[in-house]
């Protein structure tokens, strides 16, 4: 285990910090500097100069200029809005795909609430994900259908399915197919001709992706623990995106390259009309190489059936 020592960092002023950075070779105009730090904060923007840093030591490569450091981050501000994009789209229909399944197998708008309907998760897991509900549903009580349920029927803490499932988080949308019958999971599954046992790890990725978008967190060359697997299904459909998924520049982790040819594959099946793909092929051509290798998007990757 690493040895750890006590933290004994005093607060700095943001021209104490511009002159820090300076210090340590970024090449900065100092006012812009402190302008931006004003802006964004010191722990924010050094993120984004942790690939520039010499190695051993807390100064910065030769040519590291405070411009193109710039440049990455409102790249990175670009490709989070465009990922979100997709991301709430997908995530409005996983929620429609669920109702339009469970309720398909089982007609109780209540069903959820009793643990033999969701026989993927254990009991426990079960009266944990009713905890999630019930608080997110006290959360939405000043909503106009939540408020409707409430007044009119008396329904307080679970709602009918369709109801529910608009206000629960991501994560509790993930957690509750995993609990669906299998029959129920095929069905959803069937759609994007995914296994139901690999697309589960599917949601996972695009519920951690959410969340690094939705708090405006480092994206473009983020390592994302939950690994897809490359055994999807068979479903000529799917080629163009496993195609993508081999491609990818590093196996141990999600890739952000991943994560959108992800986007646009679901894209082309809930929203085939949508343009979004193109406008991300855009904005990827504006990346530099250093950029995309660090997105693990490979150098041909305008040559993919998925992105062409």
């Amino acid at each position: 285990m690493q040895q750890t020592i006590p933290f004994a960092k005093q607060p700095k002023t943001n021209e104490e910090l511009a002159d820090l950075l300076i210090s340590r070779n970024l090449v900065a105009d100092r006012n812009k500097a402190i302008h931006l730090l004003d802006s964004i904060g010191y722990y924010r923007l050094t993120g984004y100069l942790v690939p520039f840093r010499a190695q051993g030591t807390d100064c910065y490569l030769p040519g590291t200029t405070l411009n193109l450091i710039w440049d990455i981050y409102t790249f990175d501000r670009h490709l989070r809005l465009m990922t979100m994009d997709a991301l709430a789209r997908i995530e409005i229909a996983m929620r429609a795909l669920i109702v339009k399944f469970h309720t398909a197998s089982n007609a109780d708008p209540f069903a959820y609430v009793h643990h033999a309907n969701l026989p993927g998760i254990t009991a426990a897991q079960h009266t944990s994900l009713l905890s999630h509900i019930a608080a997110a549903i006290g959360k939405a009580k000043d909503e106009a259908d939540i408020r409707h349920f409430l007044l009119k029927y008396g329904i307080k803490d679970y709602p009918p399915v369709w109801a529910m499932l608009e206000h629960v988080p991501m994560g509790a949308v993930t957690f509750y197919y995993e609990g669906l019958p299998v029959n129920v999971q095929q069905a959803i599954s069937n759609t994007f001709f995914v296994r139901p046992s690999a697309f589960a790890a599917l949601l996972m990725t695009l519920k951690n992706a959410r969340n690094i978008c939705a708090h405006h967190s480092r994206f473009w060359n983020r390592h994302m623990k939950a690994r897809i697997s490359r055994k999807l299904g068979s479903a000529p459909q799917l080629a163009p995106f496993v195609e993508c998924l081999n491609r990818q520049t590093c196996f141990t982790y999600t890739t952000t390259f991943t994560v959108l040819s992800l986007c646009a594959y679901c894209m082309g099946i809930i929203r085939p009309e949508s343009k979004w793909k193109d406008r991300c092929h855009a904005l990827l051509k504006t990346a530099t190489p250093f950029v995309l290798r660090g997105m693990g998007v490979p150098a041909d990757w305008e040559t993919l059936a998925l992105w062409q």
